[in-house]
């Protein structure tokens, strides 16, 4: 009992993640590649999180996302406008 409640919980707590996604990553990392995945699943969970944290400050952070949406064609016909002359 306590390596589905009690150990999912203390690590989720230091590592930063909810429990559910501690044993999500060890049983997927498990059934594919075994022993080893069952060892390295969290530590490349961690790994994951903060990618995916970085990924996510980068994306608020474009012009897309900010709603300053660039419009290629105004670029493209400007260009080839003053290429002609």
């Amino acid at each position: 009992m306590e390596c589905y409640f009690l150990v999912p919980k203390i690590l989720g707590n230091k590592i930063g993640l909810h429990p559910v996604w501690i044993l999500f990553a060890v049983f997927a990392a498990g059934s594919v590649f075994g022993f080893l995945g069952i060892a390295f699943a969290i530590p490349i969970a961690g790994i994951i999180k903060v990618l995916l944290q970085q990924f996510i400050i980068y994306y608020k952070s474009t012009n897309y996302y900010l709603g300053n949406e660039i419009i290629i064609s105004d670029y493209v016909s400007r260009d080839f406008s003053n290429q002609a002359k």
